[in-house]
């Protein structure tokens, strides 16, 4: 299940008990999180480099993306995790990889993890009938 804040992306829950749930942070070098620039339909995945909790990076996106500091990075709804366009951070830099061809892109995080109160947990109901289908 995905856990939001109003402001975006906060993080996945990995493990649930009668009464709690454990929440593994975006700012957690394992997870990833399928996203895109929500200015076109150009995809990649996130995930935080370790060094600062303000930012993270997504890669993957292709030279012919149309890429601008400011534009803003959110889900992109190709997992069952998160539904479409819930908002992870905005570009802040970029560069292009001239050996792979794809960008390498620098985002500032929606939430200031400092101060997450309150959260919101995404369910998503139909998640194991699809399941189901991919065997």
């Amino acid at each position: 299940m995905g856990v939001v804040t109003q402001e975006g992306v906060v993080g996945i829950i990995n493990a649930v008990s009668k009464n709690y749930s454990r929440v593994m942070s975006i700012l957690n070098r394992d997870i990833k999180i399928s996203s895109g620039v929500s200015s076109n339909n150009f995809f990649g995945i996130t995930t935080w480099n370790g060094n600062d909790y303000k930012t993270a990076q997504i890669d993957d996106i292709p030279k012919e993306a149309s890429v601008n500091i400011g534009d803003t990075i959110s889900t992109n709804g190709f997992s069952f995790i998160f539904p479409k366009n819930i908002p992870i951070g905005i570009i802040m830099d970029y560069s292009l990889n001239k050996k792979t061809g794809l960008y390498e892109i620098q985002i500032s995080l929606s939430n200031d993890f400092r101060r997450i109160k309150y959260v919101y947990v995404i369910k998503n109901n139909l998640k194991e009938e699809i399941e189901k289908l991919k065997l």
